[in-house]
């Protein structure tokens, strides 16, 4: 997206393409950010249910809602993302990964050993 934009270039083996620099706002880069991680959750949630169900016969109830969920919960972890690079800046990609991994440990169940926690 920043290099489409002309904010940063693009390395291709021993090329270097630079794009003109088009005027956009933080808003505007974060609206067309989020357009584009919805068309690309469309796809990806639809490669991973065809993998999972079509490819590994993998036994679903639902897939329909299956399919809803992943491409929701791809849209919304990448509009998330995206939300805090375009508050925090480049110092976004460090608070993204605190944010995302804060969140991730919890809800995939996992728990901390009494070993690890801090003294009283």
């Amino acid at each position: 997206m920043d290099h489409a934009l002309g904010y940063t270039h693009n390395d291709m083996g021993p090329l270097r393409l630079h794009r003109p620099l088009i005027r956009a706002t933080r808003v505007q880069t974060l609206a067309i950010g989020s357009t584009v991680m919805i068309g690309l959750s469309l796809l990806m949630g639809t490669l991973v249910m065809a993998g999972a169900i079509g490819i590994m016969g993998m036994d679903a109830a639902h897939p329909p809602q299956l399919w809803l969920y992943s491409v929701c919960a791809i849209a919304v972890c990448g509009i998330g993302a995206l939300a805090l690079l375009a508050v925090f800046g480049t110092p976004g990609l460090l608070v993204v990964t605190l944010v995302f991994i804060g969140m991730a440990v919890p809800t995939a169940g996992a728990t901390t050993p009494i070993e690890a926690l801090p003294g009283f």
